[in-house]
């Protein structure tokens, strides 16, 4: 890797972001001791804006704020947003702590995640490879592909059970390859220990908004799962503040919900327990299932496949409050939201925060065109 070249974009993400750097470190302006042993750097435009929904909160007789992550990304410099950044500011970090020079990373190929982390690794000086699966195809999906050869990814096409054994064997810590090859290894939606610490410090974000006045404290947050490391973070985090919230996680594709419950209490408590052990101070907790909620009703669909429910709030969103959302995650996540509203004479007049994690703003003066793609992916135009 060209040294100075990786020096410059530290030099350059510092400068372009240091009147954020402060605002970022919710976590640690609440356990000091974690700033000096946890990696950070700070790439979100923090903190995302909090809104209330007047129109719809009119309309169903409840209090619907909405969480921007949309606006994560510095749209100014080309910068991704999306609930992405929140955990590469973390995993990043870590990368550049374990002198990685590649960062490879798993998506479909609409994948935000896959989006972002190429956005941010390429401003680091780090090259990017994505392993990809396929989807529906979709507007988003064209332009997600574009993105990841704009910020020189590079891509390649694995069916679903290839890419899933694939990245077993990677995130596997006694593969020898990741050490020798100075190559880091990021799971498919950036969900690990290190990830999820992103969603914690946005819990103690939230949590400085409410002492703010910008939102009462929710009752409920509705927010889309794939990978599920934002409601376990989120969880995590307001359950360390004592907040009554309760995640409302909606799946976005087929699950075996007793998996699911297992696999988020294990990443739930190693994140707890990798805290604890960074800062003594940081109180082990137990993971509970009322208050991180996986709800499957929207989950029956086929990954990325547009749903009727979904097309139906995304018209609603857009209609009432000019909100965008996409068919993968928030317009599922959207649809739920609308249909416990419907159903659950107990949500009414409750605080629920919407969190909006799809980067819907982003643009390029000018696109790659799809010819320029690896020849595996024009099949998609």
């Amino acid at each position: 890797m060209n040294q100075w070249k990786k020096f410059n974009n530290i030099i350059f993400l510092y400068l372009l972001f240091l009147p954020k750097t402060m605002q970022n470190h919710f976590l640690f302006k609440y356990f000091p001791s974690l700033k000096s042993q946890i990696h950070y750097i700070p790439l979100a435009q923090l903190p995302t804006p909090i809104n209330k929904l007047k129109n719809l909160s009119t309309y169903f007789k409840t209090n619907l704020y909405i969480k921007l992550d949309s606006l994560a990304g510095n749209l100014d410099n080309h910068l991704y947003g999306g609930n992405k950044v929140r955990k590469l500011e973390f995993l990043l970090a870590d990368a550049l702590k374990k002198e990685a020079d590649t960062i490879l990373t798993f998506g479909a190929i609409g994948s935000n995640h896959v989006v972002a982390t190429a956005c941010y690794a390429q401003k680091l000086g780090l090259n990017c490879i994505g392993f990809l699966k396929k989807q529906p195809i979709s507007t988003y999906v064209h332009r997600n592909l574009l993105l990841m050869h704009y910020f020189n990814c590079k891509t390649y096409l694995f069916s679903q059970s290839e890419r899933n054994l694939i990245q077993k064997i990677l995130i596997d810590p006694n593969f020898d390859f990741v050490k020798n090859e100075k190559l880091y290894v990021i799971p498919a939606g950036g969900s690990n220990t290190i990830g999820i610490l992103g969603f914690v410090n946005a819990a103690f974000e939230l949590k400085e908004q409410i002492n703010n006045g910008i939102i009462p404290e929710p009752d409920y947050i509705y927010v889309a799962g794939g990978s599920f490391g934002t409601s376990i973070g989120l969880s995590l985090g307001l359950q360390i503040l004592g907040l009554k919230t309760k995640i409302r996680a909606v799946c976005v594709e087929p699950i075996e919900l007793e998996k699911v419950l297992l696999d988020a209490k294990l990443l739930f408590e190693q994140t707890n327990q990798l805290l604890h052990f960074y800062d003594s101070i940081f109180p082990i907790i137990s993971f509970n299932a009322k208050k991180l909620k996986f709800i499957t009703k929207m989950s029956e669909n086929d990954y990325g496949l547009a749903i009727p429910e979904g097309a139906a709030a995304k018209n609603i969103f857009e209609i009432y409050e000019k909100i965008n959302l996409d068919d993968t995650y928030t317009a599922r996540a959207a649809a739920a939201l609308i249909n416990d509203l419907q159903s659950n004479t107990k949500l009414k007049n409750k605080t629920i925060l919407f969190w909006h994690t799809f980067c819907d703003n982003f643009t390029l003066p000018i696109m790659p065109t799809y010819t320029q793609l690896p020849s595996d992916f024009h099949q998609f135009f």
